[in-house]
This record gives structure tokens, sequence and C-alpha cells, in this order.
């Protein structure tokens, strides 16, 4: 019963690392965190989830050739810290935060909104793999 466990918990591992496109990765089931619950859902509803929560932003950004989806990507990648995100972005504080309100107009939610922040994070790291695979817009 170990045994089995351990194999499908290996093929998860895998699953995540083919996902996300790294080569010559070392992961454990431990280490995936949230996308352990991720990986239990079909493509098309990983898809469909990413696409109800961030479709807007894709959108804005493709149509304007805007800046808000990188925005956004910093700022979670450099934990809401907003001077270290504009820094990564070249750019003003002040635009950060003016882009980041932005994005709060376009999506329709509050940042400051912990469930809603929640979905907007896991759309995210949805959004690397889920648009290599061409299943984005």
């Amino acid at each position: 019963m170990m045994a089995s466990k351990s194999l499908q918990e290996a093929a998860k591992c895998i699953q995540f690392i083919k996902s996300n496109g790294a080569k010559n990765q070392i992961i454990s089931y431990r280490d995936l965190g949230v996308q352990r619950l991720l990986l239990q859902n079909s493509e098309g509803e990983l898809t469909d989830f990413m696409e109800e929560v961030l479709g807007p932003l894709i959108t804005y950004d493709k149509s304007k050739k805007g800046e808000l989806m990188p925005t956004l990507f910093a700022w979670l990648e450099h934990n809401q810290k907003a001077k270290e995100a504009a820094e990564s972005l070249h750019i003003h504080t002040n635009t950060l935060m003016y882009r980041l309100k932005r994005i709060e107009e376009i999506l329709g939610v509050s940042l400051s909104d912990s469930s809603q922040f929640l979905n907007i994070h896991l759309a995210i790291s949805l959004y690397p793999a889920l648009k290599r695979k061409g299943k984005s817009n």
C-alpha cells in the first residue's frame, strides 16, 4: 500500500515537472504544496479557471499591448513588495501602484481580499504552463 502511494506521488511530481517545462529538476510531493490540488483537475478545468479569473486582463493586455500581466507576475514574485517589484520592472513605485489599481478595475476584484487574491495567485501560477501548451488566449 505504501509503495502504491509513493508511486502515485512520484507520477504527480513528474506531471508537475513536465507541465511546468522544468528539466533536470528534483522535487518531492510535499514540495508541490497547493499544486497537488491543482493536479487533481483536468487541463480543461484548469484552463477554464485561469481564463475566468485572468481572461479580462489577458484580453486587455493583448489589445493595448499592456504591461499589466508582467506587473502582476512581478508583484506576486516579490511577495507583494511594491518597491522590489517596481525595481525588477524598472518602473517607479507609483507606476506599479497605478497598474495594480488598474488590474483590480479590469478584473473587478480587490487584491486585498484574501479569497480573490488566492484565486488570482492560483490562476497566475497556472498561466505559464497553460500558455506553453497553447491553451490560453
